[in-house]
Parts: C-alpha cells; structure tokens; sequence
C-alpha cells in the first residue's frame, strides 16, 4: 500500500520521518484505495510533488493515483491534495481531465487545470 508522508532535514543527509505519518492517504471518493476491483489489488498513491499555490493560499501537491471510474485499464490520473501549512494535507477531487495512459493529452496537462480543483 502506498501512502504520502513527510520528513525533514537540516542537512539534506540526515532526515527525521514526521510523527503523524502518513500525512494524507487516498480519499475513496476520487481515488481507488487497497483491495479495489483493479487486478493488481494496490493502492496507486506515490510520487508526491509539491508545488505553492499561485495566488499565495498555501500548497499544492500532485499526486500519481488511480481513479474510481472509467476502465479499469484506463484509470491512472494525476491526484490533487491542498495543505495551509506542508504538514495537513487534504485530498481534493481534481477536475482536470488529467487522465495519465499512453494514449492521453497528458502532455498538454497545465497548471490552470489543477487550480481549477
């Protein structure tokens, strides 16, 4: 099972995992979670990207994930999550039409679309 979790490092060598890890984990209304109908039974939850919001409200974070619609085969999208302060972090719906496969328009994806979320 994959999950998001945060660590810090004064040094950039030593890194001290946060005590409330995992700090954000797939919310089932958006995202397949464990023991989903895919074949692979996983959670799809990794590769967490952050970025500031434009506007200055707090943070962003994108996320690779597997929705809960669609073809089973055809369910990989880029996750959206939003924290006010990098340590809460709260999933969001992304309505972006991120939809990541081989045959997507995920090389056209843009910032505008995850501010939209």
């Amino acid at each position: 099972m994959q999950r998001i979790g945060v660590a810090t490092s004064a040094d950039l060598l030593t890194w001290t995992k946060h005590a409330g890890n995992p700090v954000l984990d797939a919310d089932p209304r958006w995202y397949e979670t464990h023991g989903g109908p895919s074949p692979w039974q996983d959670q799809h939850w990794r590769d967490p990207w952050v970025l500031a919001d434009p506007d200055g409200d707090g943070w962003h974070l994108l996320i690779t994930a597997r929705a809960t619609d669609g073809p089973i085969d055809d369910r990989g999208v880029i996750g959206h999550a939003w924290s006010a302060n990098l340590t809460n972090w709260h999933a969001r719906h992304c309505r972006s039409q991120g939809r990541v496969s081989v045959s997507s328009r995920c090389r056209r994806w843009r910032w505008s679309a995850v501010a939209r979320c």
